[in-house]
């Protein structure tokens, strides 16, 4: 649904920062032309989309604290799945934020599940010290910076699961609202309390920490058909 949602949330965002009603018209690219009426306190629309991302990696870390199946259930947007060839072991994955499943790596053929190697050992196994050294029979994998970088080096493919990192998302026809509409609504709350100067990112964390425990309680409540506790709940 391109920008729907996101449309909706900046127009409420202007509203409760005291802008009143304006109405955005989606072009490609939307720029403050396309505000009726123009915001008084905002000459660049960079400015608003910083607030929406700074809040969207507040509420990403909040969400980050989640299991895996926490996780792909609330935020399927943001599963990616990605697999391709490996040059000297290493490929270029600039998204990825957190691995979801083991990383398997095809080495002589056969594919394997391989192990993430803690940064505070790397060193010891490039050079195979202790017992945790990397082999074709165990092959091991570190991130570094956007690179996946495999060992042994003869891995020849990959394939890997993983949430991708925050988008900054902008108010482009072209452009794929990456968030839920369930969760616009903190995505607002986080932008304007920062817009505010009300508090900074780990306040606005917090925030959204007492809201998603606070909704959780209110999802573990059984679902039942007519509000009948004897009826097979769904």
């Amino acid at each position: 649904m391109p920008t729907t949602n996101f449309k909706r949330s900046v127009e409420s965002f202007l509203r409760r920062v005291g802008e009143g009603n304006i109405n955005i018209t989606l072009a490609n690219p939307t720029t403050m032309s396309n505000f009726a009426p123009r915001p008084k306190r905002y000459d660049d629309i960079d400015q608003i989309y910083d607030y929406f991302l700074y809040s969207g990696q507040s509420l990403f870390r909040a969400l980050d604290r989640l299991t895996k199946n926490e996780v792909t259930g609330i935020l399927p947007n943001f599963v990616k799945s990605s697999s391709g060839a490996l040059s000297s072991g290493e490929v270029e994955i600039s998204d990825i934020e957190r691995v979801l499943d083991p990383i398997k790596l095809t080495i002589g053929g056969v594919t394997k599940i391989a192990y993430r190697i803690p940064d505070s050992i790397i060193q010891n196994v490039l050079q195979s010290v202790g017992l945790r050294t990397v082999s074709s029979d165990y092959p091991g994998y570190y991130l570094k910076g956007s690179k996946l970088i495999a060992f042994p080096t003869s891995a020849t493919a990959y394939d890997a699961i993983y949430i991708k990192v925050v988008p900054r998302e902008v108010l482009s026809s072209a452009s794929v609202d990456e968030w839920g509409s369930n969760f616009y609504g903190l995505l607002t709350d986080g932008a304007v309390m920062i817009a505010k100067g009300d508090s900074n990112e780990s306040s606005v964390e917090r925030m959204f920490m007492e809201k998603l425990k606070m909704n959780y309680q209110y999802y573990q409540i059984p679902i039942t058909n007519q509000n009948n506790p004897q009826i097979e709940q769904k």
